[in-house]
């Protein structure tokens, strides 16, 4: 998709895939902090002696799996399969078209709000990519570029990379100039998948999975994108001290 205006973007997305990954887990573990001792830290799991049992037999030892399956046989377990992944993509599509409608709704208040104030464009993604500017600034990005730096950042947080990245290569095939160390920075920051959609996508994907977890889920979604922004937003400003 960009690789005709910008050559070369295949390495860096790569680059800042593998870095965003202990980014991620570093700032998680500052925003939400681990103050108890988990059950799976090393020499404290007790998932073996919990899920197995050991039966002696003639000369040998035999394994029991804890429990019992519901399902009757291999066929019904297919069936059931089947069954709840079907659910579990109806539920991650109602989340998503549930938080899209909400970000369209906020932005049509926000678009009439603004009309009567002589404001045209008013939306959730310009109110954050105005906000931004300071933070493409900071990320090493030349002031002259920060409206358009931040305008990105926020239409990949409020909907999703792929349009970010869709509107950026729109851009640069239609002659948008941006210095070559925006655009690598640019590059980096939008990578991840932290925005609005993807709480909706954790709240229907792994909430179908363990429905009595859906509140706490729900509740760590927030933070979750603010984590994984800044995770992207690290390595970006890695990248424009290199670029």
């Amino acid at each position: 998709m960009l690789s005709g205006s910008f050559p070369g973007i295949a390495a860096h997305l790569l680059a800042a895939s593998v870095m965003n990954a202990p980014a991620g887990l570093i700032l998680s573990k500052i925003i939400l902090p681990e103050t108890e001792i988990p059950e799976t830290r090393a020499g404290m799991a007790k998932a073996a002696s919990a899920m197995a049992t050991a039966t002696p037999g003639p000369g040998r030892t035999r394994w029991r799996l804890g429990g019992h399956s519901p399902d009757g046989g291999v066929i019904e377990a297919a069936a059931n399969g089947a069954a709840q992944g079907v659910q579990l993509a109806i539920n991650v599509a109602a989340m998503i078209m549930a938080f899209v409608a909400l970000v369209a709704l906020v932005n049509a208040l926000l678009g009439g709000l603004g009309g009567l104030v002589g404001i045209d464009g008013l939306s959730v993604q310009s109110i954050l990519g105005t906000m931004l500017r300071p933070l493409a600034w900071v990320m090493g990005v030349p002031w002259a570029d920060t409206a358009y730096v931040g305008s990105l950042i926020g239409i990949k947080a409020t909907l999703n990379e792929f349009v970010a990245y869709a509107q950026f290569a729109g851009d640069l095939g239609a002659g948008q100039v941006l210095d070559p160390r925006s655009a690598v920075i640019l590059t980096y920051a939008l990578l991840g998948f932290a925005n609005f959609s993807s709480i909706a996508i954790q709240i229907g994907g792994i909430g179908g999975l363990a429905p009595d977890r859906k509140r706490d889920i729900a509740s760590l979604g927030l933070r979750a994108m603010v984590a994984g922004n800044l995770a992207a937003f690290t390595s970006a400003s890695i990248a424009g001290m290199l670029a």
